[in-house]
């Protein structure tokens, strides 16, 4: 089980950069005084912003944390606390976050907040340097309580998925999928017969963003937006399984680290990263999956912790 040999091509994004910011609200407060640090699912819809946090349930609530509960409207579930805060207005770093992602083929790798700072991580191509550079000196040095934490070289794809874990422990799910035959013609599929596809992340309520890397020529290439030559592209995804496994996840309020899919013709995977607290819901996800679209044909092939192969 190699996982980083698994997802060795996403390693042409090779440099990182990483943000903070701190800002004084509720939910910051209750971060730094209840020690409430988390990954962080974050979601766009239209001009609202969507930010969820979890911990796990403790054996002695504090008084505090309690009305922090309350006040956020907190639900307990399968011994999780999750935490939405919805309809936030487009902060000056939420703006930061969007601009980033705008760029093409920038993926999101991590949110998180840890002491009532929030942190934000992403990967792409070296490149790709000069558009970073240009939101980092014409934008984020303007807002205040914001940071340049790093940008330079990466340590691979499996480098960021080790660093993650060190502060939230990592679980991965692998589902072999047989489509239906539409899917892997076109228009569905203009990418061809072999890429591997990450999600930008955060999700939209509209449509999912995809980076491609692809060995040998798209079936379309005029449909995508290519960023390196012949390499890797940026395009919109409507896949209806991986759909699915996202919006699942949102009403569960289950951050996801990464949603990746390899494309082999005949060979079709997906691959869920998740914090490992909710394994029992991202099987049931998928069975649910199994149920509702058997089109897809979805097979459980692997379920582990990422410690277990590091």
């Amino acid at each position: 089980m190699v996982v980083n040999a698994k997802f060795r091509e996403l390693d042409i994004l090779d440099w990182k950069v990483q943000i903070s910011f701190t800002t004084e609200n509720a939910l910051t407060r209750a971060s730094r005084n209840l020690k409430i640090n988390s990954e962080v699912g974050l979601y766009f819809d239209g001009k609202n912003t969507e930010v969820d946090l979890f911990f796990q349930n403790r054996a002695n609530m504090e008084r505090d944390l309690n009305i922090f509960l309350r006040e956020f409207e907190g639900i307990l579930e399968n011994d999780i606390w999750r935490i939405k805060r919805n309809k936030i207005e487009r902060l000056d770093y939420i703006k930061v976050i969007e601009n980033i992602l705008d760029i093409q083929t920038i993926v999101m790798t991590s949110i998180w907040i840890d002491d009532g700072v929030f942190h934000a991580e992403f990967i792409f191509n070296r490149s790709l340097t000069r558009e970073i550079s240009g939101i980092i000196l014409d934008k984020l040095v303007k807002i205040e309580g914001a940071k340049l934490e790093y940008i330079g070289p990466n340590n691979g794809f499996f480098g960021i998925l080790e660093e993650i874990n060190k502060r939230c422990e990592l679980s991965i799910i692998q589902l072999e999928i047989l489509p239906p035959k539409k899917e892997l013609k076109m228009p569905e599929n203009p990418m061809g017969d072999h890429w591997i596809r990450i999600l930008k992340k955060p999700y939209s309520t509209d449509f999912i963003k995809g980076v491609y890397v692809v060995s040998g020529e798209p079936t379309k290439p005029e449909a995508l937006t290519e960023v390196i030559n012949n390499k890797v592209y940026e395009a919109k995804s409507d896949n209806k399984l991986l759909s699915y496994f996202i919006s699942g996840m949102h009403v569960k309020r289950i951050p996801t680290i990464a949603a990746i899919q390899r494309l082999d013709i005949p060979d079709f995977r997906l691959w869920i990263v998740f914090p490992s607290l909710f394994r029992n819901e991202i099987l049931k996800i998928a069975a649910d999956a199994r149920e509702d679209l058997p089109e897809w044909h979805p097979t459980l092939k692997e379920l582990y912790s990422f410690k277990e192969i590091v």
